[in-house]
């Protein structure tokens, strides 16, 4: 699938920082923007990015949902504490309303991350490409054959 090839795409050609994919069945939506996150240690660069694509719409009040990916529950609330404390730091605008949510997902379990990203209607995913196809497992990546933008990122 197109998520498969472009997060091979990614991986293979040096210097390559992110590749924008367009699904043919995008909804279009105004929804927020997603960052997939299962590497703490990202966030600043990816919301930096969302703060910069958000701010392309002045006249939109266009929120940020953060969703925590994990392989179990174990030690979201340390991350989502020290996640929220570097949210605060960042310079996201003071009016950005930022959510935080947290998925148990692994290579078995894409579809739970499915569904919350679909609860969202994202306008805009940006995710590292292994957050959605882990270790390259083509199945993951069909159960997330999703109709939404996705900004895919080393």
């Amino acid at each position: 699938n197109d998520l498969h090839r472009s997060a091979q795409l990614l991986t293979s050609i040096a210097g390559l920082t992110g590749v924008l994919t367009m699904p043919q069945n995008e909804k279009g939506t105004t929804g927020p923007i997603a960052i997939i996150l299962d590497r703490d240690e990202s966030l600043p660069q990816m919301l930096r990015t969302a703060d910069r694509l958000r701010n392309t719409r002045p006249d939109l009040t266009i929120p940020i949902a953060v969703i925590l990916v994990g392989p179990d529950a174990d030690g979201f609330d340390d991350r989502e504490g020290r996640l929220r404390l570097a949210i605060a730091t960042l310079t996201v605008k003071d009016n950005t309303p930022v959510t935080m949510e947290r998925v148990e997902a692994s290579a078995g379990a894409m579809q739970e991350l499915r569904h919350v990203v679909d609860q969202h209607a994202p306008s805009l995913i940006i995710a590292q490409a292994h957050a959605l196809v882990p270790d390259g497992d083509v199945e993951a990546g069909e159960i997330l054959d999703l109709p939404y933008p996705i900004l895919l990122v080393r």
